[in-house]
């Protein structure tokens, strides 16, 4: 921080480069005034303070001259400096979330700086180009509406009240995998364990959950939020609810050697084709030894993610 010039009663005086502080005594007898006037400026940039005074003299004696004018206001006049950027993030968001979301963020400037005018956000659609999600708002949030599937990366930058634009960063804020049902793998709805297999685990998982609940209330068999992603995926319909009918279709896919997906032959297994030639549940359900009988089964290999 430096001076560069001063004035008063249209008058203009430059400073000598690269000083933060200055002292001078300007003389206005050659403009028929009858006065000295010293000048002493100061900037302190540990404590942010910059002062300049002005005083008027008698030439003669030295001292503060006779002033037969009424008063005049003079009021203290404050600035605040600021020479740093603001910076800013998106909060995070989990690992997967519902078709619409609310993406959070927030900020700060300087210590002692002007603050943060506006954000601007953007998001990026499945490893696309960062496009803009508001800009020079003076929001905090808002709601965003993805497709199933897709994952999202978002990004803010800040603009604090003197101009000063919060760099790009160099890497995204928050990153989420949009799913309509958060309990549903989105990739292939009948690996519950989503280990690349299917197998009779998938529906062992989906029993042990129906007869020991953790993650659904058992009154209506709803899932609560999920906030693991490395839970298994109960939601084999994508209603919001774990049931038996979410281990029947996974029983019936391994009965026909189906992912419930699009499988390495090509075939696309749809949701109606999965209640034909349905198995009764019942008998499976709280049984002892179900865990045996379960691992004794075969298990169908899930084609690679594309």
């Amino acid at each position: 921080m430096e001076f560069t010039s001063f004035g008063f009663n249209k008058r203009v005086f430059t400073v000598p480069a690269r000083l933060s502080h200055y002292e001078t005594t300007i003389d206005l007898r050659p403009d028929g005034i009858n006065l000295l006037v010293p000048v002493v400026m100061n900037v302190n940039p540990q404590t942010r303070v910059l002062s300049v005074t002005f005083r008027s003299l008698d030439p003669l004696t030295g001292l503060l001259p006779d002033d037969f004018n009424a008063p005049i206001l003079t009021p203290t006049t404050r600035n605040t400096l600021d020479i740093g950027t603001p910076t800013s993030s998106v909060s995070a968001l989990p690992s997967q979330s519902d078709l619409s979301l609310t993406v959070n963020w927030s900020g700060n400037d300087e210590f002692g700086g002007s603050g943060i005018a506006s954000y601007s956000v953007f998001v990026s659609d499945n490893n696309g180009p960062f496009i803009a999600l508001v800009t020079g708002s003076t929001a905090t949030s808002a709601v965003y509406t993805g497709t199933d599937a897709h994952t999202y990366r978002f990004y803010s930058v800040a603009t604090d009240n003197v101009g000063h634009v919060e760099p790009i960063p160099p890497t995204f804020d928050a990153q989420t995998l949009v799913a309509g049902a958060p309990w549903q793998n989105s990739r292939f709805p009948n690996d519950v364990d989503n280990d690349a297999f299917m197998s009779p685990l998938d529906v062992l998982a989906i029993v042990n959950e129906l007869n020991s609940p953790q993650y659904h209330t058992q009154q209506n068999a709803c899932l609560v939020p999920r906030t693991n992603s490395n839970l298994p995926f109960f939601d084999v319909d994508g209603d919001g609810f774990v049931s038996p009918l979410d281990a029947l279709i996974v029983i019936n896919a391994i009965n026909r050697g189906s992912s419930g997906g699009e499988g390495e032959n090509g075939v696309s297994t749809t949701h109606d084709d999965l209640f034909a030639d349905t198995v009764w549940l019942d008998d499976w359900l709280g049984r002892p030894g179900v865990d045996s009988v379960f691992r004794n089964r075969s298990k169908v290999r899930l084609p690679q993610q594309k």
